[in-house]
């Protein structure tokens, strides 16, 4: 089952690629990442269940 974290990402959040280390980045919801439409500073990791971007430092992790 998938967890919450990459449930709402990927309904809410406009996935830009994934990479090579598992995670999967998005345009940040808080910050709007920058004015470049195919670049994203959100990263989801899909094995600690956490995420950051990077540049506005929103983080967190899963409760569940």
């Amino acid at each position: 089952m998938e967890d919450k974290i990459l449930e709402i990402a990927n309904k809410y959040m406009r996935k830009i690629k994934e990479t090579s280390t598992g995670e999967i980045i998005y345009r940040c919801p808080i910050c709007g990442d920058s004015s470049i439409e195919h670049h994203g500073h959100f990263y989801v990791n899909k094995e600690k269940l956490s995420y950051i971007c990077f540049k506005c430092d929103t983080r967190g992790k899963s409760l569940a």
